[in-house]
């Protein structure tokens, strides 16, 4: 099996991944929709419908924080943000079962998004945010 490289969106990329994400929570914020499902969306790297997007809180030390992926599954390229809780911006995501979750905590990069892919195909993503 071949080993995938991954390597880092664009600036410009990321910029109109930002862009897109603030819209969407935007249209949840202000009522316009109630729901919105991840979904494979086009890649602003390939132009290709592979962008994958997988959403967790991660419990630190001092705090809780939202920990956002996003990836191409055809390009293999990423970005990864941390941000506030969806819970403190008011919304609600579809949990991934804990034991995945833990699963993923110790991957290297290359594996953790082999990982969310594989969950992808599995049926186990995408997942859901809903306004509270």
């Amino acid at each position: 099996m071949r080993e995938v490289r991954w390597r880092s969106f664009s600036r410009a990329d990321y910029d109109a991944l930002a862009e897109k994400a603030a819209a969407l929570l935007a249209g949840l914020r202000d009522g316009e929709v109630q729901e919105v499902a991840y979904r494979e969306e086009e890649c602003p790297a390939c132009g290709r419908r592979g962008l994958r997007s997988f959403y967790r809180d991660h419990v630190g030390e001092r705090r809780t924080v939202g920990m956002s992926s996003v990836w191409c599954t055809h390009c293999h390229r990423y970005a990864s943000a941390t941000t506030v809780t969806m819970a403190a911006a008011g919304f609600d995501v579809d949990r991934v079962p804990e034991g995945v979750v833990r699963g993923l905590g110790g991957l290297e990069l290359p594996e953790y998004l082999d990982a969310l892919d594989r969950l992808w195909d599995e049926g186990v993503l995408p997942q859901r945010i809903r306004r509270r």
